[in-house]
This record gives C-alpha cells, sequence and structure tokens, in this order.
C-alpha cells in the first residue's frame, strides 16, 4: 500500500517482485512526469505505448511498458483509490483504464489527507484481502 509516491512504489515493487505479492493498494498515485503521462495519452494509452516505445531507463517509463504489457491477471492485484479533484488525476485516469472497474474507487477531494482518510478507511472496511485475527 502506498500514497501518492509511496503508491509509485507499491507499483515498483509489484513490477520487480509480482510472483511474491498478493496485490497492492494505491491511493493517489504518482505515476510519472507530465511529459511521459502525455507520451501515453497520444499512444492510445499504456498497451498501445508499451507496443510502441523502446524501452527506457526511466523507472516511470519502465511502469507504464510494464503495465502495458501485464495480463489482465497481473493487472488484477492493482487496486487505485483517488480523489476525484486530485492534481494527479490525469496519470490516474490514464492507469484507471486497464484495471478492472471494481478495483478503482473515488471519492470527493483532492490530493491531500482528508481524501486519503476517507479512502484508507473505505479499504479497511472492504478490503478483498484475507484478515487475520487480532492476537
Amino acid at each position: 500500500m502506498g500514497i501518492s509516491l509511496g503508491g509509485f512504489a507499491s507499483l515498483g515493487l509489484l513490477m520487480r517482485q509480482s510472483e511474491a505479492i498478493e496485490g497492492v493498494l494505491t491511493i493517489a498515485p504518482y505515476v510519472g512526469q507530465p511529459t511521459l503521462l502525455q507520451q501515453v495519452a497520444a499512444a492510445g494509452g499504456a498497451v498501445a505505448y508499451a507496443e510502441r516505445a523502446p524501452p527506457s531507463d526511466d523507472l516511470a517509463a519502465e511502469l507504464w511498458l510494464w503495465i502495458g504489457r501485464s495480463s489482465p491477471a497481473l493487472r488484477h492485484k492493482i487496486h487505485l483509490y483517488t480523489g476525484r479533484d486530485d492534481r494527479l488525476i490525469s496519470g490516474q485516469r490514464l492507469l484507471e483504464s486497464v484495471l478492472e472497474t471494481d478495483h478503482v474507487v473515488e471519492v470527493p477531494g483532492g490530493h491531500d489527507w482528508p481524501a486519503w482518510n476517507a479512502l484508507w478507511a473505505r479499504w479497511l472496511a472492504h478490503a478483498p484481502w484475507p484478515r487475520t485475527a487480532n492476537a
């Protein structure tokens, strides 16, 4: 689980260790600089971008190449939670376009703690992964 840049790190960890991770919750994730996001959007989304873009040593570009090449089963591991007015919403919309609709949650708010707290509370109430009893 990660918020903003932590969401980016969560996706990066999933990219590197997907077999060991059941899933990630990204809350308002940063997913790249505006110029990269424009390239992904201009290509027609993550899948089309991955078909055309050359390999890159930029971690965000590498992430988009991986997302575009990932199987639906692997993308099923990604949950995207965000505020409707998040300042990073353009990148989040690109990510949303390759995710299952029930893996995307939006609440009113921006890139700030009120929205993140509401999203975290929602996750805790509805998380799909197994829960353990408190000791």
